[in-house]
């Protein structure tokens, strides 16, 4: 998400993961790539300097982080998180896009990562 255009986009997606299964895991929850009798089911949706995109998010899924537009409109990333029951209810939904610097070094676009999951997630209840 914020991991700079000369990273490879699996990098970017890997660096998300890491990050979110660990605040993910401070907060009670135990996450498995299977879809056995899991209480609940992951999904999420990454969108990486790509405006329409962002529009498409907007349209399919009634989210829009909010950051408008400026000079800077094609240089953003966007994060949709839905949290389902088996029955497929919606439990929880959190959204968050930030302004992507490229220049800024790996460990300052980590931090800025880490900061914008912890603003996310910080309604999301934790596990009992």
């Amino acid at each position: 998400m914020d991991a700079g255009q000369d990273t490879p986009p699996t990098q970017q997606t890997e660096l998300i993961q890491q990050e979110l299964n660990q605040q993910l895991s401070s907060k009670g929850y135990h996450i498995q790539n299977d879809n056995d009798d899991g209480d609940y089911y992951l999904q999420g949706i990454v969108t990486y300097s790509h405006r329409a995109q962002n529009n498409n998010l907007q349209q399919h899924y009634g989210i829009d982080a909010g950051l408008g537009s400026d000079n800077n409109a094609e240089q953003r990333g966007s994060l949709l998180l839905i949290i389902n029951k088996p029955n497929g209810k919606t439990a929880w939904r959190g959204e968050v896009e930030i302004y992507i610097e490229p220049t800024l070094s790996a460990e300052l676009r980590k931090q800025r990562l880490k900061a914008a999951l912890q603003s996310m997630l910080a309604s999301l209840p934790d596990a009992l």
